[in-house]
């Protein structure tokens, strides 16, 4: 028999955070300017077209693209 305690605490699993964000928010968290996820989406930044304007990035896809686009340059001697 289940006392009031356990009845009054019902949890419900939390949903998982969607790993799609929009262009804005893609933009924000890199730290550029929303033309510039526009220039990249042309040179093959994965991202899904909803409709005729709205674009989500999955995060999963996008930082392996970044880390291969991407690459450090260092300048002065090396070891």
């Amino acid at each position: 028999m289940k006392t009031s305690l356990e009845n009054s605490h019902q949890f419900e699993p939390q949903p998982q955070a969607s790993p799609y964000i929009d262009k804005k928010a893609l933009a924000t968290r890199l730290g550029l300017s929303r033309r510039t996820i526009d220039n990249w989406m042309q040179r093959g930044l994965p991202h899904l077209k909803l409709g005729a304007r709205r674009v989500r990035f999955d995060l999963r896809d996008v930082e392996p693209w970044l880390q291969r686009q991407c690459r450090t340059v260092r300048y002065g001697k090396t070891r």
